[in-house]
């Protein structure tokens, strides 16, 4: 077991114990379905033939968990198949996780999907497995261009699948009209959904840029306070000798804890506009205690990474302006459903296992104790946003069952980390992975942690409405 994973079940038994369960068992330590890094378009031109096979050890009837015992028994879905899952030993979590029977699921034409869904085979996906994609076309005939494209996109977190067409207000026919954007990070041409209000979903130009922690997110679009020079956004335990690194490493180092000081600053805000939601829900007084304590957590992660920025050369920096702390705030049930799961239940988890391993990697003592300090606090603040979703899906439990499923419905997740991957020996020893490794961990974060705790915060308010 790799010590990603081993970090990531750590957390999932947290996330349980938020919501006064035991942990259930895992996913599959393999992808449920591997994905591709490219975000090109590809024309679909009419209905798939796939062929439905897909790799997997049979249930061999042993197993200690048994939700399933031959592919017979998988049947809720065409094409379903009863594979066997490795169990976990104890030494990994409080308890060890005994090995399970589990149905998943393929397709071979679209009439093995979902409403609104299409299959598409395994090599269109960069996989050996077919799948089916949300879609809002199913050929060029559909659509006023002429053109049905899938769209493939990698934002550094997880894969999200599209079908859809072409129109006139795309910024993009294709990844040769898109250039890197304004952080020199290279851009694909893919399908996104609403970011602001009033902006119609389109094809656009987008990198591999997502957040870790918990983003102020309007409209889809993450908010931050560009940097500015002071010295009251400085933790006074971060002092010192600026450890010896390459000129290049120093400068990415540098922009990392920068950016990250800046995301902390924007979390201050987005707990502070989630408490008045609780509020105007009538939410219970613990979940509203917790999520102003929250709050003074954020200012010092902020305060700690301006502060480890200054240690590597950057002058004394704090945030500057942030008028979207000061946007409307929605009332709608909908809304902050999505975007507790997306800021809270997804971002602050993520945000937990990068800095518990971060952590354990780090060369930097006093970084090191930071990103301990850090990661204890977003592991917290993940659980308080399970708890929040738990409640609030005793009095909305359709609505947050609609939204998390349409969350996780629309993500592909990447492959297993080796432990060798980029970043295990280079800017890791500062506090920082490297994209390919950021992106593995996130993918085993969320198959072994928060698709399972997201579920089992829905199925509990169920059980008990």
């Amino acid at each position: 077991m790799t010590n990603f994973d081993q970090h990531c079940l750590t957390l999932r038994a947290a996330l349980f114990a938020s919501l006064g369960l035991a942990a259930t068992a895992c996913e599959s330590s393999g992808p449920r379905g591997a994905s591709t890094a490219s975000a090109g378009f590809r024309v679909r031109t009419g209905p798939a033939q796939c062929d439905s096979a897909r790799s997997y050890t049979p249930c061999a009837g042993t197993e200690a968990d048994l939700r399933c015992r031959t592919d017979a028994d998988c049947n809720e879905r065409p094409v379903g198949m009863c594979a066997s899952r490795a169990a976990v030993p104890a030494a990994t979590m409080r308890a060890a996780e005994p090995a399970a029977c589990d149905c998943i699921y393929g397709c071979s034409v679209d009439a093995d999907c979902g409403p609104g869904e299409l299959c598409v085979c395994g090599p269109d996906l960069g996989s050996s497995a077919s799948a089916c994609v949300p879609a809002s076309c199913s050929s060029g005939s559909d659509c006023a261009s002429g053109v049905c494209g899938l769209s493939i996109y990698d934002d550094g977190c997880r894969t999200t699948r599209r079908i859809a067409c072409k129109t006139s207000d795309d910024e993009c026919n294709s990844d040769d009209d898109c250039k890197p954007n304004e952080r020199k990070k290279p851009t694909k041409c893919v399908f996104v959904e609403e970011e602001k209000k009033g902006q119609k979903a389109r094809w656009a130009c987008r990198a591999a840029e997502c957040q870790v922690g918990r983003p102020l997110l309007l409209d889809g679009v993450v908010h931050a306070a560009p940097a500015a020079r002071r010295c009251d956004w400085l933790a006074a335990e971060i002092d010192g000798t600026a450890p010896e690194l390459s000129n290049d490493e120093r400068a990415l180092v540098k922009e990392h804890w920068l950016r990250a000081g800046a995301l902390e600053h924007a979390s201050i805000a987005s707990f502070a506009r989630f408490s008045l939601q609780l509020l105007a829900m009538g939410a219970p007084a613990d979940l509203v205690r917790e999520t102003q304590a929250a709050m003074g957590d954020e200012i010092e992660h902020a305060k700690t990474c301006y502060a480890i920025a200054r240690l590597y050369g950057a002058e004394a920096s704090g945030p500057s302006t942030l008028p979207a702390a000061t946007a409307p705030i929605s009332s709608d049930a909908r809304q902050i459903a999505a975007a507790l799961v997306a800021e809270g239940c997804i971002g602050e988890a993520l945000a937990a296992a990068e800095a518990a391993i971060l952590a354990d990697r780090c060369e930097v003592p006093e970084v090191a104790r930071a990103l301990r300090r850090i990661a204890e606090d977003e592991q917290r603040h993940a659980a308080l946003a399970y708890r929040a979703l738990a409640w609030m899906a005793s009095a909305h439990g359709a609505i947050v069952d609609e939204v998390v499923e349409d969350i996780l419905a629309a993500q592909a997740w990447g492959p297993a980390p080796r432990e060798d991957g980029p970043g295990a020996t280079g800017p890791a020893r500062h506090g920082v992975f490297g994209d390919a490794e950021a992106r593995a961990l996130k993918a085993r974060a969320v198959s072994l942690a928060i698709r399972p705790a997201l579920a089992a915060a829905v199925s509990r308010a169920e059980a008990a409405s």
